[in-house]
């Protein structure tokens, strides 16, 4: 009986260090996916940050310019000019009024996307 013992236990030690092994790996790929999540998350902080200063400074602008500008057309509407400015001065509004980490990230976007955004914001307030 003890000659089988030992037979089936030989794999008992090779078991138990890939356990370790398999359980490190988890571990680490466990950390990663934390890591990138909380990077995500505060990623997404930031960005709420920044389009809540965009939602404001499109806001501003409309009441500060953009509707003299439609009161004083003969049709009502923007010219292409107009809007252009609008959209300048809602991002430069937008980020007068950020602040933080908001700031900084509209410091460092593209102004293609801030535009997007801006643009975003306009239709959100048109409906």
């Amino acid at each position: 009986m003890e000659d089988k013992v030992l037979v089936e236990a030989w794999w008992l030690e090779y078991a138990v260090e890939a356990g370790i092994v398999i359980l490190g790996i988890v571990g680490y790929y466990v950390r990663k996916f934390s890591v990138k999540l909380v990077a995500k998350i505060n990623l997404e902080e930031t960005e709420r940050e920044a389009l809540n200063a965009i939602m404001a400074g499109v806001t501003d602008v409309y009441h500060e310019f953009v509707k003299d500008a439609k009161f004083a057309s003969e049709d009502g509407k923007l010219t292409e000019s107009e809007k252009l400015a609008a959209r300048n001065k809602a991002i430069t509004k937008a980020k007068e009024l950020a602040k933080g980490k908001g700031k900084d990230f509209l410091e460092s976007v593209a102004r293609e996307r801030l535009t997007n955004w801006v643009e975003l914001a306009v239709n959100k307030l048109k409906k």
